[in-house]
């Protein structure tokens, strides 16, 4: 079993309270969160193969191309989301954290290790290539596995902390 944890910082400038206040008596924050919701995994069985597309849901992911220089295995996908809008393009930055590895046939997972570049961006898409260091073996001894949001939405957020106390 594994878990996420999720934080997010958050800097609110208030007017400084009167000097002989002791408490805040409440203090209300209200905004729009905009967040992934759920997740879809996607398996590309041969990744020498190229230009594979899979749909799970709403979502498209194609495995464009794999190749090797050197030690570097270069990784190549587009990721859709229908429509874009709003959400997806406020939530862009949260996509370059999806999960990736490539994988054995007895499950064993090489992470992924080498960094990567954003290559495409448009309308509800995103291209990226992605950088495997130093795996062993060869490209088709791994399945490419890639876990991506099944959708981004803006929920509206709000909370209120009561009788706060001030040093």
């Amino acid at each position: 079993m594994s878990f996420t944890l999720a934080a997010a910082e958050l800097n609110v400038n208030l007017q400084a309270p009167d000097r002989s206040a002791k408490t805040l008596k409440s203090l209300v924050i209200q905004g729009d969160v905009t967040i992934p919701s759920g997740l879809r995994t996607f398996r590309f069985a041969n990744i020498t193969q190229e230009n594979q597309t899979q749909s799970l849901g709403s979502v498209k992911v194609t495995l464009e191309s794999a190749e090797i220089d050197e030690q570097v295995w270069k990784i190549r996908v587009l990721v859709e989301y229908p429509g874009g809008g709003e959400a997806f393009e406020s939530y862009r930055q949260g996509l370059f954290n999806n999960r990736l590895w490539l994988q054995t046939a007895d499950g064993a997972r090489f992470e992924h290790n080498g960094g990567f570049s954003n290559t495409s961006s448009a309308e509800g898409k995103l291209g990226f290539e992605y950088l495997f260091v130093d795996a062993p073996g060869k490209l088709k001894d791994y399945q490419f596995v890639y876990e991506t949001p099944s959708a981004v939405k803006t929920i509206p957020l709000r909370f209120e902390f009561k009788d706060v106390p001030l040093p």
